[in-house]
């Protein structure tokens, strides 16, 4: 008696993914991609906004230590370089008040994209940005 059933090949198994479930994972990472880009970008803008922030109070605080010592501010002084998303100037004034200092944060390269615009604060504290329609409070909150 011959068995032939002991010399059965077993079944083939396909090793590896089909063109079609190859192109059908591109297309699902293309469509999150796509999806989670401008996310991304906002997260960046955010982040970039809150150093700016971070240094914009830092070059106040140096204006007020030299008010301390020397009774006056000195726009001459205290200014970083500039970033790469942030450029830091000391704006010219009308104001009557004296004592007075205005700082910008004007936004560069792809930091111009951010809904805030502009950022200022003065030596009285007042901060404002560069956007009509864009929330003050918001901007510079960090959201």
């Amino acid at each position: 008696m011959y068995m032939h059933f002991l010399h059965t090949k077993k079944p083939h198994h396909a090793q590896g993914f089909t063109l079609i479930e190859t192109m059908i994972v591109v297309l699902v990472m293309s469509i999150l991609v796509t999806l989670a880009a401008p996310s991304y970008v906002r997260f960046l803008d955010r982040a970039h906004r809150t150093q700016a922030i971070g240094q914009l109070m830092g070059i106040a605080t140096c204006q007020e230590r030299i008010r301390a010592s020397t009774g006056g501010y000195d726009t001459s002084r205290c200014l970083p370089g500039d970033s790469a998303h942030y450029r830091f100037t000391y704006r010219e004034t009308d104001q009557t008040i004296p004592l007075f200092f205005q700082l910008a944060a004007q936004p560069l390269g792809s930091q111009t994209s951010d809904p805030c615009g502009e950022l200022v604060l003065d030596s009285l504290g007042r901060r404002s940005v560069g956007m009509a329609s864009a929330d003050t409070t918001r901007c510079w909150s960090g959201r």
